[in-house]
C-alpha cells in the first residue's frame, strides 16, 4: 500500500532524467503499480472476465517498461507486495469491500458501455 501524499512531500527535490543515467544500475519497480496503471487500457474486459488478447493490455503495458529500462541497460527488480499486515486489515477489508460492489455494479450495467466506463475508470480511487 502506498504512503499518503508521499509524492507530494517529494516533489520540489524530484528532478526528471532521461532513464539512460541509471544504465548498468538496479531499480525497483512496484509491480501492482504498473499492473494496475495498465489495467486502465482494459478495465471492462477485466471486470467481465473476458479472454481476449485486449484482456491482456495491462501485461502488455508492464512488459513495455520492463523492456524499456532493459534497453537502456537498466536492470530491474521486480517487487510484488507482501502478505497482509495486521495494522492496514482495516484498508485492505474496506478496498476490498469497495472493489466487490463496483465489480457487481459493472457486471449489472454491461450493457452500458459508458456506464461501465466511467464505473471502471474511479474504480482504484
Amino acid at each position: 500500500m502506498s504512503i499518503q501524499n508521499l509524492l507530494r512531500f517529494l516533489k520540489p527535490f524530484i528532478e526528471p532524467v532521461h532513464i539512460k543515467k541509471y544504465s548498468g544500475k538496479r531499480v525497483g519497480i512496484d509491480a501492482y503499480s504498473w499492473l494496475h496503471k495498465g489495467a486502465y487500457s482494459c478495465s471492462m474486459e477485466l471486470c467481465l472476465n473476458s479472454r481476449t488478447v485486449a484482456a491482456k493490455r495491462h501485461l502488455k503495458y508492464f512488459m513495455h517498461h520492463i523492456n524499456l529500462l532493459r534497453h537502456y541497460s537498466v536492470i530491474p527488480v521486480v517487487v510484488f507486495d507482501g502478505c497482509s499486515i495486521p495494522c492496514k486489515s482495516a484498508t485492505e477489508h474496506e478496498r476490498h469491500s469497495s472493489g466487490e460492489g463496483k465489480a457487481t455494479l459493472c457486471w449489472q450495467r454491461r450493457s452500458s458501455r459508458k456506464g461501465m466506463s466511467v464505473l471502471l475508470s474511479n474504480s482504484s480511487k
